[in-house]
């Protein structure tokens, strides 16, 4: 992730950030789960989706870049690989491609 990258500012981290993504590149790494920041959103880099995934009761938090909506996410792993679908509050649930 790049410095200007929105996941670098409003919460997220920076001391560390390039050998954690290192690590979860060369580890082949499917799926990183985070939270914090209150909203929702995903990125996909070098291979790895990572979910932002924080809309679970406190008020949203304002940020350009994530959607903004009360939620959970179901996480399903099998055969066929890892299912992600986020359910929000207030609208139809959709899968995460």
């Amino acid at each position: 992730i790049k410095k200007t990258h929105p996941l670098m500012k409003h919460g997220g981290f920076s001391i560390g950030a390039k050998e954690f993504l290192e690590v979860m590149r060369e580890r082949k790494v499917d799926r990183v789960y985070f939270g914090h920041i209150h909203g929702f959103g995903t990125l996909e880099l070098d291979g790895t989706r990572y979910i932002l995934s924080g809309g679970g009761g406190s008020p949203m938090y304002p940020t350009p870049w994530v959607k903004r909506h009360y939620h959970f996410l179901e996480v399903t792993i099998g055969p066929q690989g890892i299912k992600d679908t986020v359910h929000p509050l207030n609208a139809p649930s959709f899968p995460i491609k």
